[in-house]
């Protein structure tokens, strides 16, 4: 019964983690909308879109992949995370490149700004690759609450730099 106990409150604890990421997305959307009106909101759109897809790609498979390995041989979760990132980071790299040749064409209805700033943003691609590896080997580890933690950094550092935009009174 403390197993099922333990589990019972892990699914309690991931439940409300995605209760807190439900309600900082809610919050971050507002802020957005208020900070750059419409327009202001397709542009962040049009540069967020290409780099995010560029992360996604650049650690294809390799995140599940992480957790199985690193569940199997808990004692090689370290190796397996190094080697994952190595090889993300290199992926990544290889993005950011083609990213920054191909963003002009991507982007073409966009204004040049919008389209330094899509260009600016691929650093995003090798940092969203590491952010996105960093917490498998604790899935993998049965370590669900690290995971949790982790899982929602990147919202709460989003939800303070829209506010500090907010106090600052600008977009």
């Amino acid at each position: 019964t403390v197993e099922r106990r333990s589990f019972r409150s892990d699914v309690a604890h991931s439940f409300g983690t995605n209760i807190i990421i439900a309600l900082i997305n809610l919050a971050t959307g507002i802020l957005v909308a208020r900070l750059l009106r419409p327009p202001g909101r397709g542009e962040l759109a049009a540069i967020f879109n290409w780099p995010t897809v560029f992360s996604v790609l650049a650690v294809l498979g390799m995140s599940e992949s992480l957790v199985y390995f690193c569940a199997r041989e808990r004692d090689r979760s370290g190796r397996y995370l190094g080697t994952s990132l190595v090889i993300a980071l290199g992926a990544s790299l290889v993005f950011v490149v083609l990213g920054w040749i191909l963003m002009p064409v991507l982007l073409l209805a966009q204004r040049p700004e919008t389209v330094a700033t899509a260009r600016l943003y691929l650093l995003m691609v090798p940092i969203g690759a590491v952010l996105g590896l960093l917490a498998r080997p604790l899935r993998g580890a049965g370590v669900p609450r690290g995971w949790d933690y982790l899982s929602v950094t990147h919202y709460v550092l989003w939800l303070l730099l829209l506010i500090a935009a907010a106090l600052r009174g600008r977009a």
